[in-house]
């Protein structure tokens, strides 16, 4: 006699009703491993921050008369240094003076980093960065990122 047969009616209706109230609850997604939105519909705002950054360096270098003046800041290369380094050391400590959190350094570094590929010179003496001061992604935070480079003894 197999072990099945031994069972009662009254166990075998109890595994039934669960077999078949999961099965419902898995096809009818009745909430049953939904974290909430997928990370499609709910970007990441680092990521957000870095494309726009990538986007902006395009922009200046095709129509720097359309960014806003007032939002430019322009900062020197010290010798030895690149456009990262300098962008990182403003934002630095811009950051501090605005009270950034370390999520917020994080995110501006990642942001400087791919700006600054973008970009890609070799800084020549008296070159200057110039830093953009504006909110990439939309999160109420002013961001700044490095857009473009110009030598002004040129």
């Amino acid at each position: 006699m197999s072990h099945e047969q031994n069972v009662g009616k009254s166990e075998k209706l109890i595994t039934t009703t669960v077999a078949i109230g999961l099965s419902t609850a898995a096809l009818t997604g009745c909430g049953i491993g939904d974290y909430g939105a997928s990370s499609a519909e709910t970007p990441n705002p680092a990521a957000v921050a870095e494309q726009k950054a990538v986007e902006l360096v395009d922009e200046y270098s095709e129509h720097p008369e359309e960014f806003d003046k007032s939002a430019i800041v322009r900062i020197e290369v010290p010798e030895g240094s690149s456009v990262n380094g300098a962008a990182t050391a403003y934002v630095d400590q811009y950051g501090q003076e605005q009270g950034w959190t370390g999520p917020q350094h994080d995110l501006e570094h990642g942001v400087i980093n791919e700006a600054a590929a973008e970009i890609s010179v070799v800084p020549h003496p008296d070159t200057e960065v110039i830093m953009y001061h504006v909110d990439l992604n939309g999160d109420g935070t002013v961001d700044v990122t490095p857009v473009g480079v110009e030598n002004p003894t040129k």
